[in-house]
Order: structure tokens, then sequence, then C-alpha cells
């Protein structure tokens, strides 16, 4: 997988703008270790990676080389590089159709070892585990055990995982246990992302949600916040006051 990994490796370092490097760094609260690749550009070098190798690689082969990626540590740094994360969501996206169950315990572990900001548990999590889920709903047993977990981006994860999936109201009753469980969680981060997963299931089950919301007033006003987005004045008066 080195060479493929370096012929990425180049085609990024073809496009690195350091101003846009230096405003990354600064938005993330977390340490990210970004080359300075716009995702815009980052998307279309994945996509041109995939067609060009498509045939090359089986499923296995592909997912072998998304975890050596989240392996490389470039510049030294101690976390995974910014730009192959958004490759690796590019990848598996390619391959979403044919994910099995079994692949949701690979990338289960990659939150536990690779993840470290939010961007990449989100893009990782909502579009990729998450339709795993969709084939698969027992697996949402599993996900209701991430919220006991020490590592603050398996917490949020348990969350976000529903963002894409609050459309389907078998998901609901997860999304509204997932939330319960962690409502007493400080970190803003897993805050946010059980709001967010109550504010898109609001979308299409708002009746639900607000029911949901008013029984659970005691939330912290971040996620609270986050829930009644779509809402209007007048039902988010009703929760937040």
């Amino acid at each position: 997988m080195r060479k493929y990994i370096k012929e990425l490796e180049n085609e990024l370092g073809r496009n690195i703008d350091l101003k846009y490097k230096d405003g990354a760094i600064r938005f993330f609260k977390e340490e990210v270790n970004p080359l300075g690749v716009r995702t815009g550009k980052v998307r279309k070098i994945a996509l041109i990676f995939y067609s060009e190798n498509k045939n090359k690689f089986s499923k296995e082969d592909w997912i072998t080389l998304c975890e050596a990626l989240w392996q490389e540590k470039i510049g030294g740094k101690s976390v995974s590089c910014f730009e192959y994360g958004i490759i690796i969501n590019q990848i598996l996206k390619k391959l979403v159709k044919n994910l099995e169950k079994k692949d949701f315990y690979i990338f289960e572990k990659w939150i536990d070892k690779y993840v470290t900001n939010w961007a990449h548990c989100d893009i990782l999590c909502a579009g990729i585990i998450g339709e795993i889920i969709r084939k698969y709903p027992i697996l949402t047993n599993e996900t209701l055990t991430w919220v006991k977990s020490k590592n603050r981006w398996k917490k949020r994860a348990s969350a976000v995982c529903y963002i894409k999936l609050s459309i389907e109201k078998k998901f609901l009753p997860t999304i509204f246990k997932t939330s319960k469980l962690l409502i007493n969680e400080s970190d803003d981060l897993v805050q946010k992302g059980y709001g967010w997963a109550l504010k898109d299931a609001s979308k299409n089950y708002k009746k639900e949600v607000i029911e949901f919301l008013l029984k659970n007033k005691n939330m912290p006003r971040t996620a609270l916040r986050y829930a009644c987005e779509r809402l209007s004045k007048e039902e988010k008066e009703k929760i937040l006051y």
C-alpha cells in the first residue's frame, strides 16, 4: 500500500495552501494535523484516485488502505493527517453498498484508535457507520453501549451515527434513548452531537421530539438549543424558558 499512499501524499502536496492550513488549525479546539488542502480539492483527489484504482482493489483491500492512511502521522504529529480522514470517507462512500456487519466492528475500532477531532468523527459515523446500521438495525444495541465509553468521540459517535437515520421512525427510539443516556454528559461536543440528532429528527417527527424535549428540559442548554434549532419561535420558547 505504500506506493498508493505516496501517490496521494504527492498529489495533496501539490495543492497545499498554507493560509488555509493556519485557519484550519485555529478553527479546531483539539489538535489536528492538516496539510492545508481545501476540502473540495481533497474530495476530487480522492475520487480520481478511487476511479483509477477501483478495479485493482477488493473491498477488503480498500479498507486496509484506509486503515493505513489513518496510521500516517505526517509532520511528526501524533494524530492522523486531517486530509486523509476526508479521503477515507470518500473511498468508503463508494463502498457503502457492499459494507457488512463485520465492517461495523472494524470502524468502531477506528474511532477508538484514530479519531481525534469532531470532523473525523462525524464523517465516519454519520454516513458510513450509519449506513451499516441502516442495513443491520440490531447494531443499535452496540452504539447504545458507546455512551459509557471514556472516549469523547465514541460518546459523540453514539448519537451522530443516527443523523441520517433520523428520517426513519424505527430509529427514533434509539435517538431518544441515546440522548437520555447522555443527558448528564458535560462535554459540549457530545452535547452538540445528540442535540444535532434530535434536531434532524424534528424535521419529520416534530411532535415526538417536542414531547421528548419537554420531558427532558433538564438537559444541558447547549444540547437543548441545538435540538430546538428547527422549531418555531413559539415552540422554542415553550421548551427553553
